[in-house]
């Protein structure tokens, strides 16, 4: 037989073992959470309706980040074979007479993602805003031809 002090030492490590089990799946879904959400945050074909990109038009080099709360945002980067900018958005949707502005600056200092690397480029653009939401739009040519364009988009 055993003795009530073995018992008691039994269900510690019993109530030990459970509380650990619990800490361990807890953590792995906090850590999966926290993964899927990053990547619904910054899947590029999950916004690509709401930027008003031509649903045609072949995207390559696609980065973004959604960044939600009270002060929305949503920053992007993409590149497209184009002639004009008036070819990237729906012309239905979208003004691109407004992305005319030589020497355009975004002027937005708090993004640290190293592929928003505004500061080493020289932008035509303009900032057009469509009921609640402001588009900043700058782009600029590529010696291919093509068009990168960047997207600083608030208030969504």
């Amino acid at each position: 037989m055993s003795s009530n002090g073995e018992r008691g030492k039994r269900f510690v490590v019993g109530c030990l073992i459970v509380c650990l089990i619990l800490m361990v799946m807890i953590g792995a879904t906090v850590l999966t959470g926290a993964y899927f959400m990053n990547r619904a945050f910054s899947d590029f074909d999950s916004f690509r309706d709401q930027l008003k990109i031509r649903s045609e038009l072949s995207v390559a080099d696609e980065k973004l980040r959604f960044s939600p709360g009270i002060d929305s945002a949503l920053w992007c980067r993409f590149t497209v074979d184009v002639d004009s900018i008036a070819q990237v958005f729906e012309k239905s949707e979208i003004d691109t007479s407004e992305f005319s502005n030589e020497s355009f600056e975004f002027k937005v200092d708090w993004i640290n993602d190293s592929w928003w690397d505004v500061q080493g480029h020289e932008f035509t653009g303009g900032e057009y805003i469509s009921g609640e939401h402001v588009w900043r739009v700058g782009y600029f040519k590529n010696a291919d031809g093509t068009l990168t364009v960047y997207i600083f988009w608030f208030e969504v």
